[in-house]
Formats: C-alpha cells, structure tokens, sequence
C-alpha cells in the first residue's frame, strides 16, 4: 500500500547521469547540461555545456556546485537563490565519471580510461587549483573504470578488480604519495580480482553495501569485527552495475532495467499463512520418507517422528524449517 506512484516530469531532459541535492535545491546532470529540479518543473542552468555526467560539492565551497562532463569539469555559484556558470577548470580535458571529496575539501574525480584526478584548491576561488593524476603507480589496478568514494575517513577506489582503498596522503605540490591497495576488511573476495565491485555505501545502520558482479552484498560487522554477509532480501535480484541509492528512510532503491526498492529494516509478520512446496520430509532417523518435486513416498507404512520440512523457497531467509517434533504415521 506504499508503492510510490511515479509522473513524467514535462520537459524533463532525456539521458540523466545523476541527481545530486545541493545547497538544498535537486540537481541534475543530464545529456543537455545542468538542470535544477523545482516543483517539479525542470530549470536549465545557462551557461551549462552538454554531456553533463557527475555532480559533486566540497566542504570547502559550499555555495558552489562542480559538473563533470565528456572532456572537462564545469564549476557553478549560487546567487540569490539561482545558480549560474561561474568557471570552468582549464587543466581537465577528461571525460569526468564521478565526484567525491574527502574531508580536507579536495575532489576526487573519477575518469573514464585515465585513473583519478586529485583537485587541491589554492586560491579565493574554486577554479584556482593544482591537480595530480593518480594511476597505476599509486597503486590502481588499472586506469578504466576506477570509481572513487570517500567513507569514514577512507578513500576507496571500486574497481572491476576488486574495492582498493588508501589514507589519503597530505597534498604535495611536487608529487602524491597517496598509494592504493586492495581491502580485505569485508572479505578476501572483495578485494582479491575475483569479483568485480561497482559501488559501495553506507546501509545508514552500521553495515555497508556493495553492488557487486554477484549482486548487492549487505555487509554487518559481527562482535568479532568481522563482516558477515546478511544479503538475503537481495537474492534472486537482477541488477545492472549503477549506482545504488539508500533512502534517508533506510530503504535501498536499485536501478537498472527494472526499478527495485529493497527494505532491509521492514518488520516481518511470520504469523501470516502461505503456501509452499513440500519438496522433502525427514523424520528423526535421517530417513527421508517424502520427496521430490512428484511427492515419491515410501512403499509402506511407517511410524515416525518428523523434525523437519525442506521449503521450495529460494528466497527465503530459512529455506529448511525445525519444527517441533510430530509423530505420525506414513
């Protein structure tokens, strides 16, 4: 009963790459340039070039907005309550994927074949900026397809090689001593080559979520410090490789060509009656004395005591229920 109900949006622009709040106004970097979303009448920011992909902030300019776009990096002011181009980075001329800043201010943009860019501001103005490129040297798996994130003091750089992370280096202007390397802290699979990641988020609870070649991973720390996998609400979920997106409310909305939202906190009613396929009864000898999809059962009659039933659920949280014990005969 609380589906969301969604509308087309008039004049909305076709191919958007990102929603982003910005000094509480809905941005959006679309295939037309820069839009602002205002009772749900969509606004055109002038001056905005095309191909806009990625928006992003720092902390060290809040009043402004930076889009990353094919071949650069524009930068925005708001004034008077509307946003106008204010610059553009000269020194960018690469095809910006993503944007993330770390605590200092410094952006991190993620590029499309040629690693990361580090962007140090120097001046009274955010287009006044040194810049280092980050690649293989620093420790990157490759220079395609890095997607930089900065969480709980980490920089991570989610890679189809695994997740990547490093405690970012104090800037220097002669060269970045930031050095990359894989992270086992939610596993070896995670980090060891053998499953591709594609972003990674806070769950809002403590625990983290990884969009993964294998699915969404949710990920909580157990009293031993470790991660255990909890992703059963996700199984049977087919997902592309976007973003995924964690609503203030908790819920987890997943893109692709079907549009999911997962509620990972919702409570259960297990009082409810369903139905269910019996595929296997077992009594308390381990014998199994009924089974299979056409329900074979044992040639004569026995007296047992059954302990457990198998369900044909494969999205269950407990496929194989412990009952109490029932003795009966068969």
């Amino acid at each position: 009963q609380d589906t969301p109900q969604f509308v087309v949006i008039p004049n909305s622009p076709s191919e958007i790459w990102q929603f982003k709040e910005i000094a509480g106004d809905l941005m959006i970097a679309s295939s037309r340039g820069l839009f602002r979303l205002v009772d749900n009448q969509t606004q055109r920011i002038a001056g905005s070039g095309s191909d806009g992909y990625a928006i992003g902030s720092s902390p060290r300019w809040p009043d402004y907005l930076f889009m990353g776009k094919m071949g650069g990096l524009e930068i925005f002011k708001r004034e008077n309550g509307q946003w106008k181009l204010f610059s553009q980075v000269p020194q960018i001329h690469e095809n910006i994927r993503r944007i993330t800043a770390d605590a200092s201010g410094d952006l991190w943009l993620s590029t499309e074949v040629q690693g990361l860019l580090r962007l140090h501001f120097i001046g009274d103005d955010p287009s006044q900026v040194r810049i280092h490129r980050i690649g293989v040297k620093h420790g990157l798996p490759q220079l395609i397809g890095n997607r930089a994130k900065f969480i709980d003091d980490t920089l991570f750089s989610i890679t189809s090689k695994g997740l990547y992370s490093e405690k970012i280096a104090p800037w220097s202007d002669a060269s970045d001593q930031t050095q990359f390397s894989p992270d086992a802290r939610f596993g070896k699979q995670f980090s060891d080559g053998s499953m591709n990641v594609s972003d990674l988020n806070s769950d809002q609870h403590g625990g983290y979520l990884l969009q993964t070649s294998e699915g969404v991973q949710l990920l909580e720390k157990g009293h031993d410090g470790t991660f255990l996998n909890k992703n059963q609400e996700f199984r049977g979920l087919i997902t592309s490789d976007e973003s995924l997106y964690v609503h203030p409310d908790g819920s987890i909305w997943l893109p692709g060509e079907n549009l999911y939202r997962v509620q990972t906190q919702a409570e259960k009613d297990y009082t409810q009656s369903f139905s269910a396929m019996i595929r296997r009864v077992a009594a308390n000898t381990t014998e199994s004395i009924f089974e299979g999809s056409f329900g074979k059962q044992a040639s004569k009659q026995h007296s047992r005591c059954i302990n457990s039933f198998s369900l044909n659920a494969n999205r269950a949280r407990h496929p194989s229920i412990e009952l109490p014990t029932k003795c009966l005969n068969v």
